[in-house]
């Protein structure tokens, strides 16, 4: 597909131009649709390097459909569980020719909820998290801005970066004024939350509590019983004349408590879940269907936004989900320090002598080279290496007892390691953990031998804390990796040649 200069989107008429006219409504928005641009891009170049002979027509369908295909299983494994619990939308069983997927109004309208949660700063940040110079601005002037404020604000990597670090705002009743009294260009500004209101109203929606009804939901008897937060109880009393029944869908929604496990309240979930549910399952062509081959599927469900942005922009080191907000910044020394060290920190490590200190909230530490300290305080620090492959890894939920947790490389080392809290060391490659925690290595040279351990001072052989195992894995060549180890398994990224595992360990290639 055609691309501007800078990989970014072609430019028509002085605007950036894409199959939807808003794609340069603002930054974060063209930001996205530069990202899937390259990534149709790189699916292409990846096929073409494959299939020599294919035609363009050819190049250009398949890799629409993997695109399309990773876009749908980001939003179905990553961007829903977030926002309305993992649990919210059932197991795909196949194509029900029964389900009808074609959107509800009361979607149209569930689904604006993300107007809410709108900012209305922007920024781009440098890989080592520092503002760049000239790119924080305001929401409401750059509605539509040209390309040129676009380039010069950091162009989509680093808006990107700023988008999977920046908290958007709670989901609740209040809208910035950029959408209120700024959309878009005076003398025509209207109010957004204003006519989302009205749309619902000139759809015949009926109220939140008919809406509720209609989903098999309990009605509300009081506003009270809607949200637990005083101001939001009054505004809504004074709004609707203290009738519970006179609360439109879309106020009423954002007003309501949030349901457990959820970004969202429980009216706007279930409305959202059985929609996308319908989507699913009411797709003859969902992708699950299309007849990918067996390698091609499982590349596609493995493919995190995460991955899209590491292999199409320049940086090289972002958290595994980047719908969870990482503060962004470098190692202490010679480095730049977190603003709010109690939120989650994703650490950059430099080319010197660095010390990279994880929080109480299980953090990404990426080791530089040179000689790196890295520390865990109370959280699951996940501490990774300089290089741009990204690991999958994550920490338990639940663990014993907080210990500190450290770990000094020489340094030629560039080795990388998680864990939870117990304390650990890392001489020569080698640590020793509990079968609830994680563990995995990047070898520092792709000769390096690497040797597993696995131990508690209770001993015994079981899935709880105990022996599980002791075994040495030789990585053929750079660029391999381990992959997830817990409850003694072990998997690996690429494809190598072990000896055969001890115990109860499992070494496979994924």
């Amino acid at each position: 597909m055609k691309t501007s200069e800078g990989g970014n989107l072609p430019i028509v008429n002085g605007t950036f131009a894409a199959g939807d006219p808003r794609a340069a409504e603002n930054f974060a928005l063209t930001s996205l649709h530069a990202l899937f641009v390259r990534e149709h891009n790189y699916q292409v170049d990846k096929l073409h390097k494959a299939h020599p002979n294919w035609s363009g027509d050819q190049l250009y369908n398949y890799a629409r459909a993997i695109v399309t295909a990773e876009i749908a299983n980001i939003t179905y494994k990553e961007f829903l569980p977030n926002l309305i619990g993992d649990d919210a939308i059932g197991a795909y069983h196949g194509y029900n020719s029964s389900v009808d997927p074609r959107l509800s109004f009361e979607f149209n309208i569930a689904f604006r909820f993300g107007h809410s949660i709108v900012s209305a700063e922007t920024e781009s940040l440098t890989e080592s998290g520092e503002v760049v110079a000239g790119s924080e601005r305001e929401l409401r002037d750059i509605f539509f801005a040209p390309p040129s404020d676009f380039v010069a604000s950091g162009g989509a990597d680093g808006q990107l970066r700023h988008l999977a670090g920046d908290p958007s705002q709670a989901m609740d009743v209040r809208i910035v004024e950029d959408l209120r009294n700024f959309l878009f260009d005076p003398p025509v500004s209207m109010d957004l939350a204003a006519i989302n209101i009205q749309r619902e109203r000139d759809f015949g929606i009926g109220s939140l509590n008919d809406v509720r009804e209609s989903l098999g939901l309990a009605r509300y008897t009081d506003i009270d019983q809607i949200t637990s937060d005083p101001g939001t109880r009054a505004a809504l009393k004074i709004a609707f004349s203290n009738n519970v029944d006179l609360i439109d869908l879309w106020t009423g929604g954002l007003a309501e408590n949030h349901a457990p496990g959820a970004l969202i309240g429980e009216t706007f979930q279930t409305v959202i879940a059985m929609q996308f549910e319908a989507l699913r399952d009411g797709d003859r062509l969902w992708f699950e269907n299309q007849g990918f081959d067996a390698k091609t599927l499982q590349q596609i469900k493995q493919t995190t936004l995460a991955d899209i942005i590491l292999r199409n922009t320049d940086t090289q080191h972002i958290q595994d989900d980047v719908f969870i907000s990482y503060t962004r910044h470098t190692g202490l020394k010679g480095g730049v320090e977190s603003e709010d060290p109690e939120a989650r920190q994703l650490v950059i490590g430099s080319d010197g002598k660095d010390t990279l200190i994880g929080g109480p909230q299980g953090d990404f530490l990426f080791a530089g080279t040179g000689k790196q300290t890295l520390t865990g305080l109370s959280g699951a620090p996940t501490i990774s290496s300089s290089t741009r492959a990204r690991p999958r890894l994550s920490s338990p939920t639940s663990s014993p007892a907080s210990t500190s947790s450290s770990s000094s490389m020489p340094e030629t080392s560039t080795g990388m390691m998680s864990a939870s809290r117990p304390r650990m060391a890392m001489p020569s490659c080698r640590s020793a953990m509990t079968a609830s925690n994680w563990l995995a290595f990047v070898p520092m040279r792709s000769t390096n031998l690497i040797s597993f351990s696995m131990s508690d001072r209770r001993g015994g052989f079981r899935n709880e804390p105990g022996i599980l195992c002791d075994c040495r894995v030789r990585l053929a060549r750079r660029g391999h990796r381990l992959r997830h180890v817990r409850a003694g398994w072990i998997a690996a990224s690429y494809g190598f040649q072990p000896p055969l595992p001890y115990g109860r360990v499992m070494i496979s290639s994924r």
